[in-house]
């Protein structure tokens, strides 16, 4: 995989990343299937080939990483294991009575402002995954890395413990005292992303002469 990556690839990629974390970080309003898209644009570049990254929205990449086995590398950020939770939340109470009566629900922010539509069909979806099975489908040569914040205030941590324990190659870094959005503890975060991706060399075997 890495071994048609330049030094200038990485260093496009590498600020790529900086700018679509601090972009996701500093309060901008990005849409939920924004993780989606970043999934697809990285797949399809020259720069990094079956690589996937997981930003804050969504566990369709890690669903993808179980489904097909063309998936490298995972970065997932502050995911959500038990789906069932946080709905009321964002779609607020009585939430499947009025999705039922309209057919859909759109979801705004604090301000007013509509981020994105909820469909029936979609809900459906969400409901029905499940997590622990499409964690342990994630093949062994899939890298995942999971980072969460002890102090998030939308998906507990215990989420990141759940996935810690089902996905055969994993790795866990909670960041102690960050919320959901990373408040204070952006550049801890960008720097465990990117150093999670970096290329890393290929295990030669090295044949020793036989005595």
């Amino acid at each position: 995989m890495y071994s048609c990556i330049t030094e200038c690839d990485h260093r496009i990629f590498t600020c790529a990343m900086h700018y679509i974390l601090i972009s996701l970080l500093c309060r901008v309003d990005v849409p939920a299937s924004y993780a989606i898209h970043v999934c697809y644009f990285i797949q399809y570049t020259s720069i990094f080939h079956r690589f996937c990254f997981l930003l804050l929205g969504g566990n369709a990449v890690l669903l993808y990483a179980s489904m097909y086995h063309d998936v490298t590398v995972i970065v997932n950020i502050s995911g959500r294991f038990a789906l069932e939770e946080g709905i009321e939340g964002r779609l607020g109470k009585n939430f499947l009575q009025r999705i039922k009566k309209d057919g859909y629900i759109d979801v705004r922010n604090k301000k007013g402002k509509f981020e994105y539509r909820v469909t029936e069909e979609s809900l459906r979806d969400r409901l029905s995954t499940d997590t622990l099975l499409s964690s342990r489908s994630i093949s062994k040569g899939c890298r995942v890395l999971t980072v969460h914040g002890s102090e998030d205030e939308t998906v507990p941590a215990r989420d990141a413990l759940m996935f810690a324990a089902h996905i055969p190659n994993h790795d866990l870094h909670i960041v102690v005292g960050a919320n959901h959005r990373y408040t204070g503890h952006e550049q801890e975060l960008t720097s465990l992303a990117l150093d999670f991706i970096k290329p890393r060399p290929r295990k030669s075997s090295s044949l020793r002469p036989k005595l």
